[in-house]
C-alpha cells in the first residue's frame, strides 16, 4: 500500500497532466473564439489564460465530461467582463464630450453560444 503523500503526489500529477493535455488541445480553439469576441487578439490570450488558471484548481471530477463546454462558457464569461471594462471608459468619455463612440463589442458576445461554437470549430 502506497503512503499517503505518495497517492497526493499520484493525484496532483493526474491532474497536472490533466490540465496539460486540456491546454494543448483547446487553447487555440478557445483564443480564436475570445478574440472574436473581443476583437483583440491580446485581451484574447488573457482571458483563456484566466479560463485555464480557473480549470487548475476546478476539481477535475466536477467537469470530467464537460470540460470543453466549461472552458467555453468560463471563456465567455471574462471576455464579458472585459468588454464591460473596455467599455465603460468610452461611455464616460462619450457622456462627458457628447461624442458618439462605437458601440462595445461585448454585443456581438450575446450572439454566440458555447453550443454553437463547439458545434461549428472555426
Amino acid at each position: 500500500m502506497k503512503p499517503a503523500s505518495a497517492t497526493t503526489e499520484d493525484t496532483d500529477h493526474d491532474q497536472n497532466t490533466w490540465v496539460q493535455t486540456t491546454v494543448r488541445q483547446h487553447q487555440a480553439a478557445l483564443i480564436r473564439y475570445a478574440a472574436r469576441l473581443l476583437g483583440d487578439p491580446d485581451r484574447a490570450r488573457d482571458v483563456v489564460q484566466d479560463a485555464f488558471v480557473k480549470l487548475m484548481v476546478q476539481p477535475r471530477a466536477q467537469i470530467d465530461g464537460h470540460v470543453v463546454e466549461w472552458l467555453f462558457t468560463v471563456c465567455r464569461h471574462r471576455a464579458l467582463d472585459v468588454a464591460r471594462k473596455v467599455a465603460a471608459p468610452a461611455s464616460a468619455l462619450r457622456l462627458s464630450t457628447g461624442a458618439s463612440a462605437p458601440s462595445p463589442n461585448f454585443c456581438r458576445i450575446s450572439r454566440w453560444t458555447v453550443a454553437d461554437r463547439v458545434s461549428r470549430p472555426s
